[in-house]
């Protein structure tokens, strides 16, 4: 009995690891337990799929498991010893390697593996057989496992990189109940002013500051939830500020509004040299084409950034023959059709929801 409880414990684990997706916080969990109940030194978990960079193996304890061309030959679902595999690791081992589905929530490349190892140290004694067989036990539910690991890491993946697109182009929102209490809410809210109250975090109200605002949202949001509801939405501006958008949302079987806020990003806080490499310029000339792409004219630009007028104009006009545009005005249709903005999503939060 206290055996069927190791199995059933192992394989809730494994599951419960591949629900993390793309972090991989809790494959160390598994290992350690799998390591426990094998009485092994260290286990690695190493992931090997055919669309890019592999993931670095999860492991815990001691394993030095064998390169890519070693474990390339092991047939799935059987476990190996060491003295299987060529060349043969100094320690004893047991391996497994599984073969993961294909994605099936989004397209991608076909089948991936993965290697599972128990690993003791050199002149150690080797495993006994029961402890093998709770590879054996794994085996049919690794591959299906990882597989679900894959798709929530491609799930996370796109989610991530939306949020990223989302926050370049100063867009955040958030997913409010009837009282105004915080259901969800993107990453990005850099321009997220005093006025709108503390930053957005689940389960906290959506309290501006500002006590016009305030009483308008609280209007917008009871219109949006009432029977009634404008299909298009309500806008809230304000002279200087972002402004808010609002509108009526499904969420999770419940009504819901949905708080979008916009504030359109500056030239000049993109990075000079990426801008400069985007638009084909010289650093300085990209300085001051960010300068009026954000709408300075050409003396303001010039103060802005210590030139004088003269030299403004003259690096203006490099800049309009380089980019084949006639003057500001085709400078800005251009700057503002040329998607400068979404950035890089690594520096973005993904966004968050409530527990």
């Amino acid at each position: 009995m206290a055996y069927f409880d190791d199995k059933s414990q192992l394989i809730s684990a494994l599951f419960a690891a591949a629900a993390g997706g793309g972090a991989g916080q809790d494959w160390p969990a598994f290992l350690q337990l799998l390591a426990r109940q094998t009485q092994a030194e260290g286990a690695a978990l190493q992931i090997f799929l055919p669309e890019g960079p592999q993931p670095a193996p999860w492991q815990m304890g001691h394993v030095n498991l064998p390169d890519a061309p070693a474990l390339a030959p092991l047939r799935a679902d059987r476990v190996y010893a060491q003295t299987e595999v060529s060349p043969p690791p100094p320690a004893p081992m047991r391996l497994i390697k599984a073969r993961l589905p294909s994605p099936a929530v989004l397209a991608g490349p076909g089948q991936g593996e993965a290697v599972l190892a128990l690993a003791r140290r050199p002149r150690s004694r080797d495993f006994r057989s029961i402890d093998a067989q709770h590879l054996s036990t794994l085996a049919p539910f690794l591959g299906q496992a990882l597989g679900q690991w894959r798709r929530l890491r491609q799930v996370t993946d796109l989610r991530d990189a939306q949020a990223g697109m989302l926050a370049g182009l100063g867009v955040a929102w958030l997913m409010v109940d009837a009282v105004g209490t915080i259901m969800a809410h993107s990453g990005g809210f850099a321009h997220w002013g005093p006025d709108l109250g503390p930053p957005p975090r689940a389960r906290a109200r959506l309290e501006p500051n500002d006590a016009l605002l305030a009483q308008r949202l609280r209007r917008a949001i009871a219109a949006l939830m009432g029977d009634q509801a404008p299909p298009r939405g309500l806008v809230l501006a304000r002279a200087g500020q972002p402004s808010l958008v609002l509108r009526a949302q499904v969420f999770g079987g419940q009504r819901a509004v949905m708080v979008q806020m916009r504030a359109p990003p500056k030239l000049a806080d993109i990075d000079t040299a990426w801008l400069a490499d985007a638009l084909g310029l010289s650093r300085s000339e990209a300085r001051l084409a960010a300068q009026l792409g954000d709408g300075l004219r050409l003396k303001e630009a010039a103060t802005q950034l210590g030139w004088t007028e003269e030299t403004a104009r003259s690096c203006s006009k490099s800049i309009y023959a380089k980019m084949g545009v006639q003057g500001q005005a085709g400078l800005l249709r251009q700057l503002h059709g040329a998607g400068l903005w979404p950035g890089d999503a690594g520096d973005i939060a993904p966004p968050q929801t409530s527990a």
